[in-house]
Order: structure tokens, then C-alpha cells, then sequence
């Protein structure tokens, strides 16, 4: 098996660098991953014989066909004498593929980098990708974005919409066309009179919060920190962990009852009053030195990852209930539970009381432990003595039943209570329909409107 060497060329003759001549002066055999390149005509000049891969654009169905097709073609002439291979740039899919399959690693020759001059007008860090891989862009406006091999319109349109996701149409960009760098306006991207290979598009940082359209994750924490920075707003530097948490059940059962109502734009508002309680409790933590946000989403990464163990593991699960066998095996390993007793008292106290009793009742059935009062039982031992914890039976009682049942009683008691609440509301209208007025009108009246409001909802 001969020696594969890649070598980065750039576009022109002026890109090929010392150490590409003397490989290419070299090779048994030289690959061109395209002849449209400055190098063809220097080894024509040259005398210097070389080979293509041109007819695999039109043979391949897409750029990930093309790629391993290019790499394939590099190991079969490799199988008889050494070969060079001649990219634009070594960050090409092709020579990915090349590293993924080949049994021995190729040498690689870095040459300039396709994108030039564009990196004089970068700002910090560089998130750079070929065009061709617009929809994989994990962009963000604190970073620099820098596209290359931009090589048609249509896929500059495709690109420039990826980028308006990201970054205000204000943002600082430059392109590289025909070989000259020139400032644009982002929404020109797909406005050139030109494209080929050569051309890319410079995105620079937006480091101004408010100039964004669009915020990510990163400006979430940015805003969070600088609310909890020495020149931040008065009432965030107050807060701490303990007294955030009225605020955090309160966005909690917010984000519930948009669930509820159907109304995913509410969901949206209300997922990110619940995420902000999230980042925020994070930068409180970071600046009390406890842990980081990055030790938030490493924890929870490992729980998931461990707990899916049939998706990244060995284990085997088909069903949704085998799932769940699965997760809770997992949950009480990581809880460390030596007896039953210990499940059920890892059950967080601070949960409201019936989705408290629904986890203490389903730990216990897993235990082989029923609850064995019915509810008409426990109705008559309440009535003969109302006590509380007479009626503590009655409600651990629906709470049993309503699990029988797959029922959620935290949130069907919230259910009720907004039935309750429309109800209400739509007998106090009814009577002011009819000249009346709730605090003025007899117990039987207020009685009658109720019943009519039942009757119209059934």
C-alpha cells in the first residue's frame, strides 16, 4: 500500500506552498479533487502528469456520495504507489472521509486556507464551515461566523437566510468575491453577480445585547450575569436560592397551564420565564462559587444518557412500559436505595400534596403495597369523624384511585379550579345580564343561576 499525502493548494498558483512542489515533484501519483484549481495549470506548465475527480460531481447524488467516492478513488490508486491528493483546503468532506476509513492516516500538507484575506476582519473566535453544510450551522451572535466555497446563488440564499436566524441585518459582514474582500450589508449575501468555489461571506460578533433580533442560549446567561454584575439591577443581586423559590413552582404551574389551555405561544412565554428561574439560579451558584451552568447541563446529559441505557446502552426496551421499568431500576441505583423504605423517602417533601401522594402511593405499589381504603370507606370514616386526618385518608384515597386510573390529581384539582373559576364568573355575568347583582340577590337565587350555568356546559 503506497503513501497517501493531501495536500492543501488553495485556489491560485500563488497559494501553493514550498512543501506542496516538493510532494507533488514527488508523487507516483497526483489526484485532483477538481481541475478547476490555479494548481492544473502550474503542473501543466510543470510537465507534471496528474489525474482529476471531476466526473464525480455529475455522478454523485449529493455531497456526502461525492466524499466518500473521492476518498474511495484516493484509496484505490494508493494500492499501487504513493499518492498526493490535492484539495482546496484540507478541511474538505472528501479528506474527512479520507481520515474516517483509510488503515494507515494519511500525511497532510495544510496549505493556506481557502477563506484568505476574509480572516483579517475577524473579531475573536471563528466559527468557519463550508456552505455546502448551511443547515448544520450551530451559529451563535457572539461569535464570528466565516462561510466558504459559497458557490451559487441558491445556496447563498440558503445560507443567508441560516445567518438572518442568527445575526441583525445590521451586523458587520464581509465577503470575499473574485478574489477581493469588500464590506455588505448580510441581506446582500445572495445578491453577487458572481459565485464559484472561491467565494465566502464574513459575519462578525454582535456583542450588543440590544442590537439583537434573535437570542441564544449564551445571551440568556450574558443577561443573567450582567443582572447579577456589580452595575446590575438592585433586586437581582438580592436574590438568593431560597428566596427564588416561590418564583420558581409559581413559573412552574404557569408553564402547566398554558399546557393546559392549548396555547403554544403562552408555552413559549411561559418555557422561558421557566428557563430564566433556571440560568439565573446557575449565576447565582457561579458566584457563590457551588457550581456552573455547564455543571447543570453535565449532570442532567449524564442522567439522561444513563438512564436511556436501551438507546445508548446494551439494554433492550420496545414498549413504553419497558422504558419505564428501565428508568426506575436506574433511578433507584443512582439513589442508592438499600430497602423500600428508602424509595419512598427520596420522594421530595417539597412537592404539593397530592402529586406527593400520587409518587408515595406508585413507590409503594412498586413495593408490592396497595392502598386499601375505598373511597366510600374513607367518606364514611370522614363524616363520622372530620378530622384532618380523617380527611388525609380521603384525599390519599382519590389520589390512589386517580392513579389507578393514569391520572395526574395535581393537575386535575387545577383543572377543577379553573372550571371552578369559569363557572363562577359566568354565573356573576348572568346575573348582571338580568339587572341583578351578586351580593344582593337570596342564596336560592345564586343557587338557581349556578345550576343553569352547569346546565349550559352540559
Amino acid at each position: 500500500m503506497g503513501v497517501v499525502t493531501v495536500v492543501g493548494i488553495g485556489f491560485s498558483e500563488d497559494d501553493i506552498t514550498l512543501g506542496a512542489v516538493r510532494a507533488l515533484k514527488k508523487a507516483g501519483k497526483i489526484l485532483l479533487h477538481t481541475g478547476r484549481c490555479g494548481l492544473a495549470h502550474w503542473l501543466t506548465e510543470q510537465g507534471i502528469p496528474f489525474d482529476t475527480l471531476d466526473a464525480f460531481y455529475e455522478q454523485a447524488e449529493d455531497f456526502d456520495q461525492h466524499a466518500r467516492m473521492a476518498a474511495q478513488a484516493v484509496l484505490d490508486a494508493a494500492r499501487e504507489q504513493d499518492v498526493v491528493y490535492a484539495v482546496f483546503d484540507v478541511r474538505d468532506a472528501s479528506v474527512e472521509e479520507l481520515l474516517r476509513v483509510a488503515d494507515t492516516p494519511p500525511k497532510v500538507l495544510a496549505g493556506p486556507p481557502t477563506e484568505g484575506a476574509l480572516l483579517a476582519w475577524t473579531t475573536g473566535n471563528v466559527e468557519q464551515v463550508a456552505a455546502a453544510a448551511w443547515e448544520s450551522m450551530r451559529l451563535s451572535p457572539a461569535r464570528d461566523t466565516l462561510v466558504r466555497e459559497i458557490a451559487d446563488r441558491q445556496l447563498a440564499s440558503e445560507v443567508k437566510l441560516k445567518l438572518l436566524e442568527c445575526y441583525p441585518e445590521s451586523a458587520k459582514a464581509y465577503a470575499l468575491v473574485a478574489g477581493e474582500v469588500r464590506k455588505i450589508d448580510l441581506v446582500d449575501v445572495d445578491r453577487f453577480k458572481r459565485y464559484d468555489h472561491t467565494t465566502a461571506v464574513l459575519v462578525t460578533a454582535c456583542r450588543d445585547l440590544q442590537t439583537l433580533e434573535r437570542y441564544d442560549f449564551d445571551a440568556l446567561n450574558r443577561v443573567m450575569s450582567i443582572l447579577r454584575g456589580p452595575n446590575g439591577c438592585p433586586w437581582d443581586r438580592e436574590q438568593t436560592h431560597a428566596s427564588l423559590r416561590g418564583n420558581l413552582v409559581e413559573e412552574a404551574w404557569e408553564t402547566v397551564d398554558a399546557i393546559n389551555r392549548d396555547d403554544p405561544d403562552q408555552l413559549c412565554d411561559e418555557l422561558g420565564d421557566l428557563l430564566m428561574q433556571v440560568c439565573l439560579h446557575a449565576e447565582i451558584a457561579r458566584q457563590h462559587g457551588e457550581f456552573l451552568l455547564s455543571d447543570v447541563t453535565t449532570a442532567i446529559c449524564r442522567k439522561m444518557i444513563s438512564r436511556h441505557a436501551h438507546i445508548f446502552g446494551s439494554a433492550k426496551a420496545d414498549s413504553a412500559s419497558e422504558v419505564l421499568s428501565l428508568w426506575q431500576e436506574q433511578k433507584k441505583k443512582e439513589r442508592g436505595d438499600k430497602c423500600s423504605s428508602d424509595a419512598l423517602r427520596s420522594v421530595a417533601k417539597g412537592l404539593p400534596s397530592l402529586k406527593r401522594a400520587q409518587k408515595l402511593l406508585a413507590r409503594a405499589r412498586d413495593a408490592g403495597i396497595q392502598w386499601d381504603s375505598t373511597m366510600e370507606d374513607a367518606v364514611k370514616c370522614f363524616l363520622q369523624d372530620p378530622t384532618e386526618q380523617q380527611l388525609g385518608d380521603v384525599l390519599m384515597t382519590i389520589s390512589a384511585v386517580a392513579m389507578e386510573h393514569g391520572l395526574d390529581g395535581e393537575i386535575a384539582l387545577g383543572n377543577g379550579c379553573h372550571d371552578f373559576l369559569e363557572r363562577f364568573c359566568k354565573m356573576e355575568s348572568l346575573v348582571r345580564e338580568n339587572g341583578g347583582n351578586l351580593d344582593a340577590i337570596s342564596p336560592q337565587e345564586k343557587k338557581m343561576y349556578w345550576n343553569r350555568v352547569k346546565l349550559s356546559e352540559e
